[in-house]
């Protein structure tokens, strides 16, 4: 979503969107993972609390930032006649300062039982259909740039992570089971470490934590080529639980684990795109 152009929003439409995204156990819209029933603990609970206290505040600030710009709305239209520059943006700011108000107030008992609430004021005016262009264009943007991060991890576990392996790493596979959540995003290190994907960006359907540590072990060992066992270590689930008895090799082993292991909570890897590889296996095998 950074790095998507988005419309022009009030100051106290930025705030809700800080606040509730500060509020939300997941964040902005992006990282929206699982679709579960959830329980708040302690911690989540008092940031709800703080944010129902918050949102008074917000509400004062949107109902003076729509008498703002509306005052100067109607001063920008004496410039109309050279530009309607001017008219047309605080024309925006005040339509989005007074959704504002409104967003403040429809959110209010939903703070209390919803997991996340919508962060983004281009995304709650699709939720009840108020969008304009600009707010369309934007929210297709997003969803689109989701939609492909999520293929690229869905085909990097399709092309890459089973590809080549045997019929027991891939039932594990369809049967999530826990030795192979280990070993996928393990796999994954290895592949923008050693694999074929050294040289590439790191992805960003990884967590930051995981990017980042990939970085640092490219560093490390960018003069060492992988082992045969090391190499066959990853082709399959069984020889991936073996002990290596070489102690370098163990060493870098278990680097990728560590690796791989920073991305198996909340994840969009190991949830969404997981899932959906699993959906895609029918045709694949």
């Amino acid at each position: 979503m950074d790095n998507i152009l988005a419309p022009t929003y009030s100051i106290s439409s930025h705030m809700m969107s800080n606040l509730i995204t500060w509020r939300n156990p997941q964040g902005h819209e992006a990282n929206w993972y699982n679709k579960q029933s959830y329980e708040q603990n302690e911690s989540e609970w008092l940031k709800v609390i703080s944010t129902s206290f918050g949102l008074p505040f917000i509400a004062v600030a949107a109902i003076i930032e729509t008498i703002a710009y509306t005052l100067l709305f109607f001063y920008s239209s004496f410039f109309y006649p050279l530009t309607d520059k001017p008219l047309n943006f605080f024309a925006r700011l005040a339509s989005s300062s007074l959704f504002t108000l409104g967003w403040t107030i429809v959110i209010c008992i939903p703070n209390f039982v919803v997991k996340n609430l919508i962060t983004n004021e281009s995304f709650a005016r699709d939720h009840v259909s108020l969008d304009e262009t600009e707010d369309y264009n934007y929210v297709y943007n997003v969803k689109q740039n989701i939609f492909l991060t999520i293929k690229t991890g869905t085909d990097l576990i399709l092309k890459y992570i089973l590809k080549d392996t045997d019929n027991n790493t891939i039932e594990k596979f369809r049967e999530c089971d826990d030795g192979i959540f280990h070993f996928v995003p393990a796999k994954t290190a290895y592949y923008y470490i050693f694999g074929p994907g050294k040289n590439d960006p790191t992805p960003v359907f990884l967590k930051a934590e995981t990017k980042n540590k990939i970085v640092d072990l490219r560093n490390i060992y960018k003069n060492i080529t992988p082992s045969e066992t090391l190499l066959n270590s990853f082709k399959n689930l069984t020889n991936y639980l073996c002990d290596i008895d070489d102690q370098l090799t163990a060493k870098i082993f278990n680097d990728l684990k560590s690796a791989g292991a920073l991305d198996l909570q909340e994840s969009l890897y190991i949830t969404t795109e997981y899932k959906a590889a699993v959906e895609s296996l029918g045709g694949m095998l």
